[in-house]
């Protein structure tokens, strides 16, 4: 296939990128420390949660509140500024492993696909008995490993891309919990193809 610089056109095993992704996931005690003190040099600024009554309201919650964003909110920002940047540069249509896929949307199904072999389910369910949920809100984790692995991949094609799953990673392998982010974002309508900047919020962790 011809390079036009414009597409993803340089082949990569995005099933070798996942499988390695995965094997990272694994090592990780999720929750492990969550509710205990946190000290970590991280690209965002954070603050820690106080008790676990707010984490419960942070974590249930759809709509963003008292200039906290909720969590699903800030992964669906992240992931906005991400496609916005391959919208902005006509990096729209994909080659994943020789296979042609139209848009973002199939590439995410793609990745989708090989995460369906993997028990997500088990993060969650941690994720559940560590805020002591009596029933499960939508759980998180494949939210973010799909998001995440996206990240990786368009990177490898695209170095210049937005991103935020890489600088967050380190809370949940070092046993915590995102919560949230305090601060606010334009309007998700706008096309921003820029990271989440680090000098405008904090992130809340548990």
């Amino acid at each position: 296939m011809e390079n036009t610089g414009n597409d993803f056109s340089k082949f990569i095993s995005l099933d070798e990128d996942i499988d390695l992704f995965l094997k990272r996931i694994d090592k990780i005690d999720w929750f492990s420390n969550c509710g205990k003190n946190y000290e970590a040099e991280l690209h965002y600024d954070y603050v820690l949660e106080e008790n676990i009554a707010i984490v419960q309201k942070n974590v249930a919650k759809t709509s963003n509140y008292a200039g906290i964003i909720t969590i699903d909110n800030l992964f669906q920002e992240a992931t906005h500024r991400t496609y916005s940047y391959l919208h902005n540069n006509d990096k729209i249509n994909l080659s994943v492993e020789n296979l042609e896929v139209n848009d973002w949307v199939q590439l995410r199904e793609r990745i989708i696909t090989k995460l369906n072999t993997y028990d997500v389910e088990k993060i969650d369910e941690k994720c559940y008995q560590s805020l002591e949920f009596k029933k499960p809100v939508d759980g998180f984790a494949f939210k973010l490993l799909v998001s995440a692995m996206m990240e990786i991949y368009c990177k490898r094609m695209f170095p210049e891309i937005p991103t935020f799953y890489e600088k967050i990673m380190q809370v949940y392998e070092d046993g915590h919990l995102i919560t949230g982010w305090n601060g606010k974002f334009p309007s998700p309508y706008l096309f921003i193809a820029k990271p989440i900047d680090n000098k405008k919020g904090q992130l809340r962790i548990w």
